[in-house]
């Protein structure tokens, strides 16, 4: 990378604009379902993204073993909203992470907080990162000690599709998330057979797993064991100069096993992973990345997480009735370590345990010809311990060191056929959702924080949804909904050292309170046949309004808090598309929007009143994104080729003075079959070496503004290769 001041601008303008009006994600909302369900679809009059969903509890059949139950037919009406689909299974070989599947939606925007491989979070249709509800398998990752889910710790070769809902929810997730919902589903026992895969990759990078199908009793037995790891020291130019460093302290190690059982009815799952990493410094210090300035001493700070998770469930279908339910526990431990610490609260070494037990009940009924009913139940209770350096001294005697949270949530989904064709549904929803977060310390040394705080809430939340199917190749789509979202144990509570509570004197608020808002989409779907090839294609045109966002802020010299900041509104566009010719395939998606900050109050130190207003919402998402993929696959299926082009537009980072540039990668690669068993996968990523830069407005005294360019605090990594060799057997 070659720190320089943008030039060309309208040659970058006009690319960009071609790039994303043309371009959409290889999966999108209106995938096609397998071709023997197709023509009952049609019959059904449901659509192809509909068909789609209903693939999450289809029917799997093994040569002598049902590993699940069948599904009713009309259950594929159950999904009135947006949803894309991603199936890890076609990017096989390339090294693909679940941030870099996730960039091929439109309206999902991936930050790379930390850098490459570090923490990552997701935003939907411009939401915050903890606006948006990841789970794995109907079961929500996010801890309430979390401020959002890290992407970059979920493993994706055990997966068997990732399911992104954006706008409409459905009643089958609990929570009222204002972004949107991912839903990550595991592979299912399948034939019997086993699969191998190593790899290798730029810059210390290492992929392996392995995968063994078995039957087992009266059912199915899948395990899956994989391991990803790399040392994470490219080569970036420091800021400001044309001096090159490699980044150091910037590794990791993930390790994951999955054991799934399956019968006709009956799932057992047991998931273990474990997350190592080094935790990079940034780099505006001239001499964090310099292997002499740390000498002898190792430099790194360190987190481990182990997390363990075990579900167990039962599904049944008695005449128009399908229910089910499931038990859930996961446990997680954290550790940080940091040989640089000073002898403050945490510096040094902390630790954090989480239990979490929870259950639900959810199941859809029949009644009659013209409804459709789906209802869920879902309860969880939280318990997270801290321990870390200092918490002995009576000095930090009121440091939280306890915490529970207790969530519910009871949700109704009714789809009402209007018509006797058929082909036009209403569905409307309604959610109650409780949240209740406790803290407790050995003191209240501050005189605002109590040793034992506790907060309960509960809220009512609707959604509706129209749907009308045209003819056999378009339908129309509109959705409304409101939402409300309260505030974890992370944003209530705080850490208890570095984030605390806003103190009642303040003008603003005392404790955090909820988000809420309101959302709607329109849309239309449309497949047939476009030049030629088979193609679907989805536009839609999406708006949110959010009221008391939660935003972090510095309140004192030493601590910061999270406070309701404001009010603002995001609207904006998705394409998507797919087209399939016999030996081409093209791929496309691009999202537009654009932000607006209605009100806000900025407090660092001292309040500004609506220091922010009209001016571009911080959320961390560019106007323009976009993605095109174009493969080609050779005469005889040995052989194929795919190109891969993405586009990231400029993105306001801070209060529209500082900014992440815009950027174009571009990746090559090949897959080759030498026998049906056997298959080799190499390529580049961003072969071109394009990487964003840091862009800052400067109005210092006696100059006129101007733009300063730098590398970023957490630089990304530039091109990289890849080769990967895959046995299946």
């Amino acid at each position: 990378m070659v720190l320089h001041k943008l030039k060309g601008k309208a040659l970058a303008t006009s690319i960009a604009c071609a790039l994303a009006l043309s371009m959409a994600p290889t999966y999108n909302a209106v995938a096609y379902a397998a071709e023997a369900d197709s023509e009952q679809q049609q019959k059904t009059g449901e659509t192809a993204k509909d068909a789609d969903y209903a693939q999450t509890q289809e029917e799997y059949q093994l040569p002598t073993v049902t590993v699940e139950a069948p599904r009713p037919e009309w259950e594929s009406k159950l999904s009135p909203g947006t949803v894309s689909i991603v199936r890890p299974e076609d990017f096989k070989g390339e090294q693909k992470t679940l941030p870099e599947l996730l960039k091929r939606v439109p309206g999902v925007h991936i930050r790379e907080v930390t850098g490459t491989g570090q923490y990552t979070v997701v935003s939907v249709r411009g939401s915050t990162a903890a606006q948006v509800g990841i789970f794995v398998d109907g079961v929500l990752t996010k801890l309430g000690g979390d401020a959002a889910t890290d992407l970059s710790t979920i493993p994706v070769e055990n997966v068997e599709r990732i399911e992104i809902y954006r706008g409409y929810i459905p009643a089958r997730f609990p929570g009222a998330w204002i972004g949107g919902v991912i839903n990550i589903v595991t592979k299912k026992p399948q034939n019997t057979g086993f699969s191998l895969s190593q790899g290798m990759s730029s810059y210390g990078g290492y992929t392996g797993s392995l995968g063994v199908n078995a039957p087992l009793g009266g059912g199915s037995l899948f395990v899956g064991v994989n391991r990803d790891q790399s040392q994470g020291d490219f080569k970036y130019n420091f800021p400001g100069t044309d001096i090159y460093r490699h980044r150091l302290n910037n590794g990791y190690q993930n390790t994951d096993v999955l054991v799934k059982w399956q019968d006709e009815n009956w799932q057992v799952k047991y998931a273990w992973k474990r997350n190592y990493r080094e935790l990079p410094y940034n780099v505006l210090n001239e001499n964090y990345d310099l292997p002499s300035y740390w000498g002898s001493k190792q430099p790194s700070k360190k987190l481990n997480t182990d997390q363990s998770d075990l579900l167990i469930g039962r599904r049944q279908t008695d005449g128009n009735l399908e229910w089910g339910w499931r038990l859930t526990y996961m446990d997680q431990d954290k550790n940080y370590k940091n040989p640089w610490g000073n002898n403050t609260i945490f510096a040094k070494w902390s630790h954090y345990q989480s239990q979490r037990f929870g259950g639900s009940l959810d199941g859809s009924f029949k009644a009659g010809d013209a409804h459709l009913l789906e209802f869920m139940a879902n309860y969880s209770h939280e318990r997270l311990d801290v321990d870390g350096a200092a918490m002995t001294s009576p000095s930090y005697a009121w440091v939280k060191d306890h915490y529970t949270q207790t969530l519910a949530d009871i949700q109704l989904q009714d789809t009402i056929t209007l018509n006797k064709k058929g082909d036009f549904w209403f569905t409307p929803s309604v959610h109650w959702n409780y949240s209740g977060g406790m803290g407790e310390a050995k003191s209240n040394y501050l005189w605002w924080v109590t040793a034992m705080q506790e907060n309960a809430d509960s809220k009512f939340t609707w959604q509706t949804a129209l749907k009308k199917q045209l003819n056999e190749q378009t339908t129309l789509r509109a959705t409304y909904g409101t939402y409300y979202r309260f505030p974890n144990l992370y944003e209530l509570i705080g850490d208890g050292a570095f984030i605390l509570p806003v103190p009642p004197s303040s003008t603003v608020a005392g404790a955090a309170g909820p988000e809420h808002g309101r959302q709607w989409d329109l849309g239309i779907q449309w497949h047939g046949e476009t030049f030629k090839a088979k193609s679907d294609w989805a536009l839609t045109y999406f708006g949110r309004h959010s009221y008391d966002m939660l935003e972090l802020y510095r309140m004192g010299l030493t601590y910061m808090s999270y406070v309701n900041g404001g009010e603002g509104r995001v609207n904006g566009v998705e394409l998507e598309g797919k087209l399939n010719w016999d030996r081409w395939d093209l791929d496309l998606s691009a999202t537009y929007m654009q932000s607006k900050d209605l009100q806000r109050i900025k407090k660092m130190y001292y309040l500004y009143p609506n220091g922010n207003y009209g001016k571009s919402l911080e959320n961390f998402a560019p106007k323009w994104e976009g993605l095109l993929r174009l493969t080609y696959r050779f005469p005889g299926e040995r052989l194929s080729l795919f190109n891969e082009i993405r586009y990231v537009g400029e993105t306001n980072v801070d209060d529209e003075v500082d900014w992440n540039t815009s950027y174009t990668t571009v990746g090559l690669g090949a897959k080759y079959k030498f026998s049906k068993d056997t298959r080799l996968t190499v390529g580049v990523n961003n072969m071109f070496n394009k990487v964003p830069y840091w862009k800052t407005l400067y109005t210092g005294t006696g100059y006129d503004p101007y733009y300063y360019y730098g590398t970023m605090k957490y630089p990304l990594a530039g091109r990289t290769y890849y080769a990967t060799v895959q046995w299946d057997f």
